[in-house]
C-alpha cells in the first residue's frame, strides 16, 4: 500500500502537505490538494485510520441516536449529518434506541466514536447523555429546547409559532382551532393571541376534536405545530365535506416533504431540516478536533405559502 511519503516524494513536496490535503485542510492551495487527491486516488492510497485513533483517542466516527426515521423530517435531518460527516473524512453511525439505551450506548462505545447527536428528545436520550458525560464523550442534541443544558442545535420555534398566527391574522383570520402541542410553539402562539383580543381560539387533541369544534362554532382557521397533524386534519376534514380552504383554512408547521404532495399542498412553516444536521455535525467535529463551537445554534423558521389558507 502506498504511504504519504511516497505521495509526497512523486509531487515533489512534503509529506506534511500530503497529510493537511488528505484531511481536506484548508491551508493547503486549492490546486495542490486537488493534486494530492487525485494522485491518491490513482494509486489507491488508503488512511491508517487505526494510527490516527490511537493518536486522537477516538476514531473519526461520529455516532447518531434517533428514536425512527418513519418521519421524513428527521430523515432529511440525518442527510445533514452525514453529508458533513463525509466531506469532512468522518465516519456517521446511526443507531436506534427506543427500545434500550444501554444497547445504543454500549454501540457507540465499541466504536470509540468521536462524539454522539441525539436527534430530537426523550428520557432515555438524557440518560445516555448524562453517561457520556461521566465518560469525557461529548453528546450533543439536535431539535430540541429539552436539553439546553447539552451543546444544541434548535429552531427557534418561538418565531416560528407566532410567525402561524401573525400570517393567519394578516389573511383576515380572527377565530381559530389550536392544536393541543406541548411546545414552545403553542406558548408563543397564545402570546400573540393574548395581545390581540379580537382573536378567539379553541384547542384540539385530535382531528376528530377539531371537527366537533369546527361544527359547534364556526372557526376560520385551524393551526397545526407539526405537519404529520395538519396532513391528517385536512383528511378527517375532507372525508366530513369540510373544504380546505373554503370552509376552514389549515397551517403547517416543519415543511416536511409531503407538505407538497398533489393534493395536499400544505401552507406551513418551514424548518431548516437538513441545515440542523449539518450545524450539529459541524460542532461535534469541532469539539473532536479541539477546536472552538457555539454551545448553541438557533436557525431561523419561514413561511411556506401553499393551497391550504385562504384570505378572508
Amino acid at each position: 500500500m502506498i504511504t504519504q511519503k511516497e505521495l509526497a516524494d512523486e509531487l515533489g513536496i512534503s509529506v506534511a502537505t500530503v497529510s493537511l490535503a488528505l484531511s481536506n485542510s484548508p491551508l493547503v492551495n486549492r490546486e495542490t490538494a486537488k493534486q494530492i487527491l487525485e494522485l491518491a486516488r490513482k494509486r489507491g492510497y488508503r488512511r491508517n485510520n487505526l494510527g490516527r485513533a490511537l493518536q486522537e483517542g477516538h476514531n473519526r466516527i461520529i455516532g447518531c441516536v434517533l428514536n425512527t426515521l418513519v418521519h421524513s423530517f428527521f430523515s432529511e435531518v440525518i442527510e445533514g449529518i452525514g453529508r458533513t460527516c463525509a466531506v469532512r473524512g468522518y465516519g456517521f453511525m446511526v443507531s436506534w434506541g427506543r427500545e434500550s439505551s444501554e444497547q445504543y450506548v454500549e454501540q457507540m462505545l465499541d466504536n470509540r466514536v468521536a462524539g454522539v447527536i441525539f436527534a430530537g428528545y426523550s428520557q432515555q436520550f438524557r440518560a445516555a447523555a448524562e453517561y457520556l458525560r461521566q465518560l469525557e464523550i461529548n453528546s450533543f442534541f439536535c431539535s430540541t429546547h429539552e436539553a439546553n443544558d447539552f451543546p444544541h442545535v434548535v429552531t427557534d420555534d418561538a418565531a416560528g409559532g407566532r410567525m402561524s398566527l401573525e400570517y393567519l391574522y394578516r389573511c383576515g383570520h380572527r377565530d381559530f382551532l389550536l392544536e393541543n402541542y406541548h411546545s414552545i410553539r403553542v406558548e408563543a402562539a397564545q402570546s400573540f393571541l393574548t395581545q390581540h383580543p379580537d382573536c378567539t381560539a379553541r384547542f384540539f387533541s385530535s382531528a376528530q376534536e377539531a371537527l366537533k369544534l369546527y361544527k359547534l362554532k364556526q372557526a376560520s382557521a385551524a393551526v397545526c405545530f407539526a405537519d404529520e397533524s395538519a396532513v391528517r386534519l385536512l383528511g378527517v376534514f375532507r372525508a366530513a365535506g369540510v373544504s380546505v380552504p373554503d370552509d376552514i383554512s389549515v397551517i403547517g408547521y416543519d415543511n416536511i416533504q409531503l407538505c407538497n404532495f398533489p393534493g395536499i399542498k400544505l401552507t406551513t412553516v418551514a424548518q431548516q431540516r437538513e441545515m440542523l444536521g449539518v450545524k450539529c455535525a459541524e460542532m461535534a467535529i469541532a469539539c473532536a478536533e479541539n477546536t472552538p463551537y457555539p454551545y448553541s445554534v438557533m436557525l431561523e423558521p419561514h413561511l411556506v405559502e401553499r393551497k391550504t389558507v385562504k384570505k378572508i
